[in-house]
């Protein structure tokens, strides 16, 4: 069982899959955008400490 499960990264990913299942490839393309966005901020955020 895993100990830790992000619940944000599930829900990303149930997004990008209805919108893959759906071809919407504009909203897609704006999703995939926003979490690499939010992925790097992240990053750069750890690094800075």
């Amino acid at each position: 069982m895993l100990g830790f499960i992000d619940l944000e990264a599930i829900h990303e990913l149930a997004v990008v899959n209805v919108l893959i299942e759906k071809h919407e490839e504009k909203q897609l393309e704006k999703k995939i955008e926003k979490i690499i966005e939010k992925k790097l901020k992240e990053k750069n955020e750890k690094e800075e400490k």
